[in-house]
């Protein structure tokens, strides 16, 4: 329980790697009794260094300093719940959709540049394109390109509606899924260029490869197809496991997702596995992410109902384990908070009651695709 603002702890000394440096609460401001819970909601950091978390529970963005200091919070008009995380453009503004329905386009102040309302609810990250546009995936209606200055529609695309962000190729072409098939986009005017079907409902954003020229997708029943992005033509198919995360990619262009828990390590030539991690602590895992020094980060949250306090853990590239720190107790969900690496080497994650700073070892991978959303900002744009 906490009865007022939760600061950052402090420590005396300079924490060493796997180890926390900073961690923060939010109470509910209607019933300070209550806090904010982050387990299903991911980082995003700005490019002076400001972290952004949406929270669970209480219906707000958080903003803190890259010291884990307050800066402040943007509580929704609606009381709307936010969706996974926001997304960050080069000029600082921050997006981040509702549960309700409504983008909100903020300084990096916290104040409303403008917003819009959309017939159902964003919970998937919003995409930015080469030139700012906005791409948006509602949950039951159509995909929408938007103009960054005013939010205006520049064109619609029905795509079914769905929870998966979007993707957003080096040309700026975009990827957007639908039930059992993505979609590779014209954008200028949102015409089909191609589309390739897996063989059951897509789960995940996709993750682009740009020195292979490859976006990888992952299905419902664990399969992983590696497509080549000009034409969607299939290079190599596997199945990976059951309940698979969205994958992410290493230095040398592996590909790093979960499955069933486990840390699954696949070569991006044959599409083989080449090791994999199993943790002792068994439960749901979360989408990794990967460093420039080759280490890879992932979450487990244990069973809920016995009190199993989760666990963030770090992988060698060679599958062996490097450490492990216990969190929090969180809540299972479709969408787990995923590790953001920042330049510094921090890594950011949220988890039950706290958001926490772990000290890591190397910034994110030299890859187009080193974490969930692509980037530390969320972008969603392999460049």
């Amino acid at each position: 329980k906490v009865s007022g603002w939760s600061e950052p702890l402090v420590l005396e000394v300079s924490p060493g790697e796997g180890e926390v440096r900073w961690r923060f609460g939010l109470p509910d401001p209607e019933d300070p009794e209550d806090s904010a819970d982050f387990s299903l909601h991911i980082f995003s950091i700005g490019p002076e260094g400001q972290v952004y978390i949406p929270a669970g529970d209480v219906p707000a963005l958080v903003c803190r300093n890259s010291q884990g200091a307050r800066r402040w919070e943007f509580f929704s008009p609606d009381d709307d719940e936010f969706g996974i995380g926001a997304t960050i453009a080069d000029d600082g503004t921050i997006y981040t959709g509702t549960e309700g329905g409504t983008l909100f386009a903020l300084t990096s102040a916290g104040r409303t540049k403008w917003s819009v309302t959309f017939r159902s609810g964003i919970f998937a990250l919003p995409a930015l394109g080469p030139d700012g546009t906005i791409y948006i995936q509602t949950e039951n209606d159509t995909f929408f390109a938007l103009n960054p200055q005013n939010g205006a529609r520049k064109w619609r695309f029905y795509a079914g509606g769905g929870e998966q962000s979007p993707a957003v190729g080096p040309d700026g072409t975009v990827f957007v899924a639908h039930d059992d098939t993505i979609y590779a986009l014209d954008p200028a005017d949102g015409g089909v260029k191609w589309h390739y079907g897996m063989r059951q409902a897509i789960v995940a954003p996709p993750a682009i490869d740009v020195t292979r020229q490859v976006i990888y997708v992952v299905d419902e029943d664990g399969w992983l197809a590696a497509l080549n992005l000009g034409d969607g033509s299939e290079r190599w198919v596997i199945r990976v496991g059951n309940e698979v995360s969205a994958g992410v990619i290493g230095n040398d262009g592996t590909i790093y997702l979960t499955s069933t828990g486990s840390l699954v390590a696949v070569n991006p030539e044959w599409g083989n596995i080449d090791w994999q991690y199993i943790p002792p602590m068994s439960g749901d895992a979360s989408t990794p992410a990967v460093s420039d020094e080759g280490v890879i980060y992932f979450m487990v949250i244990g069973l809920f109902d016995q009190g199993v306090v989760d666990s963030l853990y770090a992988v060698n590239s060679d599958g062996s384990r490097r450490w492990a720190a216990g969190l929090d107790i969180g809540i299972p969900g479709d969408f787990i908070s995923a590790p953001k690496i920042d330049q510094a080497g921090y890594v950011y994650i949220g988890n039950g009651t706290r958001a926490w700073c772990i000290v890591g070892k190397g910034g994110p991978a030299r890859s187009s695709w080193p974490m969930f959303g692509g980037d530390i900002r969320n972008s969603g744009w392999a460049r």
